[in-house]
C-alpha cells in the first residue's frame, strides 16, 4: 500500500513500457497470423485463406498505433496513463479506419473482385502480366 502512493499523487504506470509491450504484441500477432495461418481454412482457391484476413490486420495496426502513441507520448511528458490512451485513440483510431479501409480496398483488388471492369487499371495489369 505504501508503494501505490508517492508524494501525495497516485502511482500510475509507466507508459513507455506499457506502450513497447503493446507495439511488440501487435508486431509479433501479425507475424503470427501472416506467416503460421493458424485461422486458414482452404476454400475452392489454389492458396489458403483466412476468414479473418479483414479483421486482425487492423487490430494488429490498432496496438502497434497506440504503442507507438504511448511510447513518444510517455518520452515526452510525464502524465498519466489514462490521459495518455486518451489522446493516443484520438489518433490511432481514424488511422486504423484508414488502414481498415485501404486493407479492404486491397483485398478488393487482389481478389479480382472487380467483375464490372470499374477499376480501369486491373485489366490493363492483367494483360500485360500473361
Amino acid at each position: 500500500m505504501t508503494g501505490e502512493i508517492t508524494n501525495g499523487k497516485p502511482r500510475s504506470s509507466n507508459p513507455i513500457i506499457i506502450g513497447l509491450l503493446l507495439l511488440a504484441s501487435g508486431l509479433a500477432f501479425n507475424f503470427l497470423f501472416e506467416r503460421n495461418g493458424i485461422f486458414k481454412v482452404w476454400e475452392n482457391s489454389p492458396y489458403p485463406v483466412s476468414a479473418l484476413d479483414g479483421i486482425y490486420p487492423p487490430v494488429c495496426v490498432f496496438l502497434s498505433l497506440t504503442g507507438i502513441a504511448l511510447v513518444v507520448g510517455g518520452a515526452m511528458s510525464h502524465a498519466a496513463i489514462r490521459r495518455l490512451l486518451r489522446q493516443a485513440f484520438v489518433i490511432v483510431i481514424p488511422l486504423t479506419v484508414l488502414y481498415a479501409l485501404f486493407n479492404i480496398g486491397l483485398q478488393f483488388v487482389s481478389t479480382g473482385a472487380d467483375r464490372l471492369g470499374e477499376c480501369p487499371g486491373l485489366d490493363q495489369a492483367a494483360s500485360s502480366s500473361t
